[in-house]
C-alpha cells in the first residue's frame, strides 16, 4: 500500500515537469514566428510593491536578494534560490502556526515543526527562527512560531551562504531564510480580515499602507493581528498578538527602510514532540493527531521586541554605500514544559514518561553592518564589487537551570487522557549564561564578460564566546575561533532563457555547546564547547525561464564535520568525529497554462555518515532524513472571482538512532477555494482552506526525535478591502 502511495505521489510531482516542457516547447515555437521580446515587456503585469515581478503562476518571484551582492534575477543566480511571493505565504498560512506551512512550497525544505516551533530541514540541515533573517538582518528571532502577517515575501537559499550573507551568531549550513517585510505600495491599502480555525480559534488582522510626501517619497505600512482560542488539537489554546510598523523613504539619492515590531504569545497544552528510549525496537504507529499529551499547567508565554534598519546611499552613478542594523529582545518568561520540549517513549506499546521543568529563557541580539558596492568597467569586462564589515552580538540565558518537577508523570500515546502532575513550582530566573560576539568582513566580486559570469567571494570572521554561571553571573570560560569561508561560481547563458552554472560555497560555525542530555541520555561532557564545524557544498545546475514556465535542476554534494553521541564505559558523550555527506538532486518548477497555475518540485538526497571512528555507524543514513520529498501546488482560476487550490506534500521514509528504527513515509493533501465579491460596495474575499484533508496521522522526523502531525484543520476567512 505504501509503495503504491509513494509511486502515485512521485508521479503527481513529476507531472509538473512534463507540463512545463510542453509549455516551454509551445513558447519556443512562438519565438520562431514573432518578436517575443516586446510581448514579454508589455505583458509583465504582476509587480509587487517592491518592484519584483512574479514568475509564472504567481507563487515565486523573479528577483531575490543575494546578500551583499544585491538583487539578482533568480535565473542568473549560480546556486539554488527560491523567493516565495506574498501569494505563496497567504495561500497556505495557518493562523498561529507561523510560516513553516509556506516554506513547505520549497522542494529542498522538509518540515520539522510542531504547533510550538517553526523548525525545518533545508537539504538535511536543521534550521529554525534563530537562523532566520528579517530584511537581511540575522539573529532577531527564536525557535518559537513566527507570524506571517507582516511578511511580503520569503527568500530561500539552499546550502551554505556565509560568504555573501555576512556574519551571524546562529549559523546554519543548510541554507538561508530571509523574510522581507511589507512596504507601502503606489496604491493605498486598507484591509481588515477575520479568520476562524480549529475548535474555537478566532483571528483579526489589519493591514494599512500609505505613501505620502510631495513625491510620495515616504511610505508607511502597519500590520497587526489578534488570535485567541482553541486549536484543532484537543485542549490546546493559543493567544497571539502582534504589531508591526514599516516606514520607508525613497528618493534619487537614497533608499531607507525601518521596521519596528512587537509580539506576545501564550501557548497552552502544546506538547507533541517525542524521544525514544532503549526499550523501543519498532516505532509505534502514529496515534490520533488530535490527542493532547500536555500535563496540567503546561504552557509557554513570551514576548519579542525587534527593530531593523536598512539604508543605501548613492555615491555616484556606479557606487553606493549601505548600512544594515537590527536589535531584538526575547523573553520566555513562563515555560512549564517537557524537558527539551519532548516526552520519552519507552517501549513498542507507546508508554512514555515525562521529564518536565520550569525554565525561563531570555535572549537579546544586536547586529550592525556597513559596506560599499559598485561597478568597475575594464573594456568588455565589468566587475560588480561588494565589501562589508559587520558585527553581531548574542546574549542568551539558555543555561539557566530548569526547576524539574512532575518526574512521576507518565502516559500512553494511544490514551487521550489529561495528565495531572505535581503543583507547578516557582519560576527560576537568572542572568546570561553565554555572550557571543562575531566580527566579520566579506568581499565579493561578480565578473561579467559576454555570456559568462564569474563570482569570487570570501568571508572571514572571529567568534568570541564567553560562558557564565547564570545563577551568579560569574565568568566560567572563554572560547575564540576564526574561520574563512570562500565562494566561487561560474555561470554561462547560451541564450536569454538558459543558464548553466557550477558553484562552491562554504560555512563555518562558532562551535556547539554540549547539552545536559539528548535522547533521554545524560551527557557526561555537558557544557563542553565542541570545535567549530566546517561545511562545504559543490553544486552544478541548469535553469530555464520563459514567459509561461520556469524550472531549475541542480545536483549538490555537501560535506560537514559531524557531531554525534557515543556510549563509553562511564556514560554517554557528545563528540566531533567523522563526516556527514548529503548528496542529492533537486528539481523545482512553476508554470502558467491558461487558467491553471502550477508550482512545486522534488528532491532526492542520499545522506550518510562517513569516516567515523565508530565503524558501526559508517555508511548509515543520517538520522531523521528521508531520501525523497516533494511538493505540488495546483491552482485553477475560473474567472476573476473564483479560484480553487490544492497542494500535495510527500516525505519518504526515514530512520533514526543510526538506522535501528524506521519511520514510515507520508503524503498529505491541502485544498481550498477563494471567492471575491462585494458587500455594500466593499470588496471582500471569502476563503475556505482545509489542511490534511484526509485526516492522516503520521510522524514527522527531526534528528532522533519524532513530532506528531497536525490533525485535519479547516480555516475560514473574510478579508475586506476598505
Amino acid at each position: 500500500m505504501l509503495k503504491n502511495k509513494k509511486a502515485l505521489a512521485m508521479s503527481v510531482l513529476c507531472a509538473i515537469a512534463s507540463v512545463g516542457f510542453v509549455v516551454s516547447a509551445s513558447a519556443a515555437e512562438q519565438t520562431m514566428h514573432g518578436n517575443l521580446d516586446e510581448v514579454v515587456v508589455e505583458g509583465s503585469a504582476d509587480v509587487l510593491p517592491g518592484g519584483k515581478d512574479v514568475l509564472p503562476g504567481g507563487y515565486t518571484l523573479k528577483t531575490s536578494s543575494v546578500g551583499i551582492i544585491g538583487d539578482k534575477p533568480i535565473s542568473d543566480t549560480p546556486f539554488t534560490k527560491v523567493n516565495l511571493s506574498n501569494k505563496s505565504v497567504t495561500s497556505f498560512e495557518v493562523p498561529g502556526e507561523g510560516l513553516s506551512s509556506a516554506l513547505m512550497n520549497v522542494p529542498s525544505i522538509k518540515s520539522a515543526s510542531s504547533t510550538m516551533y517553526n523548525d525545518v530541514n533545508i537539504r538535511g540541515q536543521r534550521v529554525n527562527g534563530y537562523q532566520f533573517y528579517i530584511n537581511g538582518v540575522p539573529g532577531l528571532l527564536t525557535q518559537t512560531n513566527i507570524p506571517t502577517n507582516f511578511i511580503e515575501n520569503i527568500e530561500v537559499t539552499s546550502g551554505p551562504a556565509m560568504s555573501f550573507t555576512g556574519t551571524t551568531t546562529q549559523e546554519t549550513a543548510g541554507g538561508m531564510v530571509n523574510m522581507v517585510s511589507k512596504r507601502a505600495g503606489e496604491e493605498d491599502v486598507t484591509k481588515y480580515k477575520q479568520t476562524f480555525s480549529g475548535k474555537s480559534s478566532f483571528g483579526e488582522y489589519i493591514d494599512i499602507g500609505r505613501r505620502f510626501g510631495q513625491n510620495k517619497e515616504w511610505g508607511l505600512r502597519v500590520n497587526a493581528q489578534n488570535i485567541s482560542g482553541e486549536t484543532q488539537v484537543l485542549g490546546e489554546k493559543l493567544t497571539a498578538r502582534d504589531f508591526f510598523m514599516n516606514l520607508d523613504h525613497k528618493d534619487d539619492k537614497s533608499n531607507t527602510n525601518f521596521l519596528a515590531g512587537y509580539r506576545y504569545v501564550k501557548h497552552e497544552n502544546g506538547v507533541r514532540w517525542f524521544q525514544y528510549g532503549n526499550g523501543v525496537t519498532n516505532i509505534p504507529s502514529a496515534p490520533n493527531a488530535k490527542n493532547n499529551y500536555s500535563f496540567q499547567g503546561q504552557q509557554m508565554e513570551y514576548d519579542t521586541w525587534l527593530l531593523t534598519l536598512n539604508h543605501e546611499q548613492k555615491i555616484n552613478d556606479d557606487w553606493s554605500a549601505y548600512v544594515n542594523a537590527g536589535y531584538s529582545k526575547y523573553d520566555l518568561s513562563t515555560n512549564y514544559n517537557a524537558k527539551s520540549s519532548a516526552y520519552i517513549i519507552q517501549n513498542n506499546n507507546g508508554d512514555f514518561v515525562a521529564q518536565s521543568w520550569s525554565k525561563t529563557f531570555p535572549v537579546s541580539s544586536y547586529y550592525a553592518q556597513i559596506g560599499v558596492k559598485g561597478d568597475v568597467k575594464m573594456g568588455e569586462v565589468t566587475n560588480h564589487i561588494a565589501l562589508s564589515l559587520d558585527e553581531a552580538w548574542y546574549n542568551n540565558g539558555s543555561g539557566i537551570a530548569g526547576v524539574q518537577f512532575n518526574n512521576g508523570v507518565h502516559g500512553n500515546i494511544y490514551n487521550n487522557t489529561h495528565i495531572v502532575g505535581d503543583p507547578l513550582p516557582n519560576k527560576k530566573f537568572g542572568t546570561w549564561s553565554a555572550k557571543s560576539k562575531y566580527y566579520g568582513i566579506s568581499l565579493a566580486d561578480t565578473i561579467d564578460y559576454g555570456k559568462a559570469s564569474l563570482l569570487l567571494g570570501i568571508h572571514s570572521h572571529k567568534a568570541d564566546v564567553t560562558t557564565y554561571n547564570p545563577d551568579n553571573g560569574v565568568k566560567k570560560g572563554n572560547e575564540t575561533s576564526r574561520s574563512n569561508s570562500p565562494t566561487y561560481a561560474l555561470s554561462y547563458k547560451p541564450t536569454d532563457n538558459w543558464t548553466m552554472y557550477a558553484s562552491h560555497t562554504e560555512s563555518f560555525n562558532k562551535g556547539a555547546l554540549v547539552p545536559q542530555s539528548a535522547n533521554g541520555n545524560s551527557l557526561q561532557n555537558a557544557s563542553e564547547m565542541l570545535s567549530p564545524t566546517k561545511t562545504k557544498q559543490n553544486e552544478v545546475g541548469i535553469k530555464y525561464n520563459n514567459n509561461n514556465f520556469y524550472t531549475a535542476l541542480s545536483f549538490f554534494d555537501i560535506k560537514q564535520e559531524s557531531n554525534y553521541d557515543v556510549k563509553r564505559a562511564d556514560g554517554w558523550y557528545r563528540v566531533q568525529d567523522g563526516e556527514n555527506e548529503y548528496k542529492g538532486v533537486e528539481l523545482s518548477a512553476s508554470a502558467q497554462l491558461n487558467k491553471w497555475n502550477l508550482m512545486g518540485g522534488v528532491m532526492y538526497m542520499d545522506a550518510k555518515v562517513n569516516d567515523a571512528q565508530d565503524k558501526s555507524i559508517n555508511g548509515t543514513r543520517i538520522n531523521g532524513l528521508s531520501k525523497w520529498n516533494g511538493v505540488l501546488g495546483v491552482e485553477y482560476v475560473a474567472d476573476d472571482k473564483f479560484s480553487a487550490l490544492g497542494r500535495v506534500l510527500y516525505n519518504g521514509s526515514a530512520t533514526i538512532k543510526n538506522e535501528t528504527l524506521s519511520v514510515p513515509s507520508y503524503c498529505t493533501l491541502d485544498m481550498g477555494v477563494k471567492y471575491k465579491t462585494k458587500l455594500s460596495n466593499t470588496p471582500v474575499t471569502l476563503s475556505a482552506m482545509c489542511y490534511n484533508v484526509t485526516g492522516k496521522d503520521y510522524w514527522i522526523t527531526s534528528g532522533n526525535t519524532t513530532i506528531l502531525s497536525n490533525p485535519r484543520t479547516v480555516m475560514l476567512s473574510a478579508e475586506f478591502d476598505l
